[in-house]
């Protein structure tokens, strides 16, 4: 039952990814940011409040909105002042190497890039709260791959 819980939950995961993708497409990364960034401040069910589908739902508003903005982070790719300048401060910043980065590194799907070894840095923004969390790898002050960590329940 585990393991066909856990196809079922990657091979959504390969179709959020596939669709947020084409949602990005021509898309303006200063338009996600400035809804992002709202959407970064509504609470919802992960930190309290009573759930907000925008905010809380695989594939809402909010999820895909980092989806484009990572992808768009890593393909450009951004330094760092510039990837805070549309996301703001990560909610988590690991200095690496360490035990913590490691850990990280090895259990984040990397959706964009391939992190480098050794990283500077990992940036992590949450999702709905330290549930499910964005990975971004700094390495020489530029985002060098994209991921995430999914509690997958």
């Amino acid at each position: 039952m585990r393991v066909l819980l856990a196809l079922l939950l990657a091979a959504l995961g390969a179709v959020a990814t596939v669709g947020a993708a084409r949602a990005c497409d021509g898309g303006d990364a200063l338009a996600w940011s400035q809804r992002y960034l709202q959407l970064r401040q509504t609470p919802g069910h992960f930190s309290g409040a009573s759930w907000t589908p925008a905010v809380d739902a695989w594939g809402g508003e909010k999820h895909r909105l980092m989806q484009c903005l990572a992808r768009h982070a890593t393909a450009a790719p951004l330094r760092s002042a510039q990837l805070r300048r549309l996301m703001d401060a990560p909610d988590e910043r690991l200095r690496c190497p360490s035990p913590a980065c490691s850990e990280i590194t090895g259990s984040a799907e990397w959706q964009h890039g391939t992190p480098p070894a050794p990283q500077d840095e990992l940036w992590l923004y949450h999702w709905r709260g330290r549930h499910d969390r964005l990975v971004l790898a700094i390495s020489g002050d530029v985002v060098r791959a994209g991921g995430w960590l999914y509690v997958r329940e």
